[in-house]
């Protein structure tokens, strides 16, 4: 059981439960979530096509309408079968309720344009039953069977819209319902061991809209991967194929390769290729208009082909050095009508096909332990992502990214933890006309082990664990955007207890 507060009237609390049996194991949990979210932002400049740029009559502004409620639960129940294998089923149910801010671009309002009455209700319900360790063929063949149901029931209400417009209300409900099956087996076939593995899916979504007609999607997948081991551990391929179809854009085959090269206990290369599909989702589809986000039922599918290559080093111990790791790889993705929400305007949001794309980069990666007491984990990314012909580069997409994390003290006892965070520039809008600046952000939080503490004193507190934690997100203040130039909290201070017994 865990509780938290923080800024900005934040409130977290969490309770879980797992009771295992000799036959039914039973677990069961909730998750509450509720804060005011009215902190104060920097405000930005617009730039319009043409080069005019308006400034914001106000230099900052305070996150209005930005409520959140959030309430979530869930039942599982396992049964063992004995030789039959393992039965499972668990029901998730969340409900929130929200204000719905909006966007910033209103540059002349001091509430920043700012949605003032907007909220949105949704309820998720997800349920799934699988049932696993199937076994076929006398235990060669094992396999996993699940029937799964999503249901998000969304209603949506804005009574007094900015500029005047109309008063905005929506329902819907968007359902998925899908059956699989997983199979598995390892072979040995001479010196060659293969562990093989496929799935067999079907799925219906639907989406049913207040005031409009509804929308049904079928499909179907069947894919099928080897992971061969040749020479021992020297080398590993992994050939895959995945057939899939939906019934409104047809079929499509998308074969996979990877590979796994360690000549030495201390050095492995990996390398991949693939094509990927995606359709746009029901959501990027068909999302009603509420004034600052709307769906695009233009959208054609995404597709793609990736590649990506490299090397990771183990390092031998030194002094009081231990596990080090450095890695390093290159990628690449050639994308056709790739699907991204941008800014279409100064007051509104909504998903795009974008050029054909080339995404590429390079990624560094390092981590080490210093005896007991401390760990170190960096990775460093940079990225060039551009739609053809022109060079222009992809919205949401920063040119570089840097994150540290250090963490310090007697395990079990303490841990403090120190984060950097580097973020280059990215644009939101299609075609570059409007950039969030880069940024850099600390992070820092510090726990301490109550149960330890007190049984060093010659206590008992009856717990198997107390952990009392503070911490401090965005030390420095910063102005930070998402990728769709949302505002984000500055500084914020949290506390809280976590119990296990």
């Amino acid at each position: 059981m865990s509780a938290q507060a923080a800024s900005f009237g934040t409130v977290e609390t969490s309770i879980a439960r797992t009771q295992p049996g000799e036959i039914i194991d039973i677990g069961f949990g909730y998750h509450g979530f509720i804060t005011d979210g009215d902190f104060e932002f920097t405000r930005v400049e617009t730039e319009f096509p043409g080069g005019v740029i308006l400034r914001p009559s106000t230099k900052s502004a305070t996150r209005i309408n930005n409520e959140l409620e959030r309430h979530n639960g869930h039942i599982n129940i396992g049964m063992d079968l004995d030789h039959a294998g393992y039965v499972f089923a668990q029901q998730s149910i969340m409900h929130s309720l929200h204000g719905e801010s909006g966007l910033d671009r209103e540059v002349v309002s001091p509430t920043a344009g700012q949605q003032r009455f907007a909220e949105q209700r949704v309820l998720t319900s997800v349920s799934q039953v699988r049932w696993e360790d199937i076994a076929f063929l006398d235990g060669e063949v094992t396999a996993t069977a699940s029937l799964s149901h999503r249901l998000e029931r969304s209603k949506f209400e804005d009574p007094k819209p900015t500029l005047g417009a109309t008063a905005i209300r929506d329902k819907f409900d968007d359902t998925s319902t899908a059956l699989a099956l997983r199979p598995e087996t390892i072979q040995t076939l001479g010196d060659t061991i293969h562990r093989i593995t496929g799935e067999v899916r079907l799925e219906r979504d639907r989406l049913d809209p207040s005031g409009a007609s509804s929308h049904d999607r079928l499909g179907a997948s069947v894919s099928l991967r080897d992971q061969v081991l040749l020479f021992g551990d020297l080398l590993t391929i992994a050939p895959g194929v995945r057939f899939d179809w939906t019934d409104d854009t047809g079929s499509r085959l998308l074969p996979n390769i990877g590979l796994v090269l360690e000549p030495a206990s201390w050095i492995a290369i990996k390398g991949n290729v693939d094509q990927s599909f995606r359709n746009p989702t029901f959501y990027d589809l068909f999302l009603p208009d509420r004034g600052f986000a709307s769906g695009n039922p233009d959208l054609d599918p995404e597709r793609a082909l990736n590649y990506d290559i490299g090397v990771e080093l183990k390092l031998p111990s030194r002094f009081a050095i231990t596990n080090a790791l450095i890695g390093a790889s290159v990628f690449r993705s050639d994308v056709e009508n790739s699907i991204i929400w941008v800014l279409v305007s100064p007051l509104k949001i909504r998903p795009i096909n974008t050029d054909d794309a080339k995404i590429e980069g390079v990624e560094l990666r390092a981590s080490f332990d210093v005896g007991s007491f401390a760990t170190l984990i960096a990775n460093h990314t940079e990225l060039r992502a551009v739609s053809e012909p022109d060079s222009v580069r992809l919205p949401g997409r920063p040119n570089r990214e840097t994150h540290v994390r250090l963490e310090v003290g007697p395990p079990h006892l303490v841990k403090g933890v120190v984060e950097f965070q580097r973020i280059g520039s990215f644009t939101v809008s299609n075609g570059g006309s409007y950039t969030v600046p880069s940024r850099t952000s600390w992070n820092t939080s510090v726990a301490l082990e109550l149960c330890q503490v007190a049984g060093k004193l010659g206590a008992d507190l009856h717990l198997r664990r107390l952990w009392l934690n503070v911490a401090i997100d965005n030390v420095g203040n910063v102005a930070i955007r998402d990728s769709l130039s949302f505002p984000q909290p500055g500084r914020s201070l949290r506390f809280g207890l976590e119990a296990q017994w």
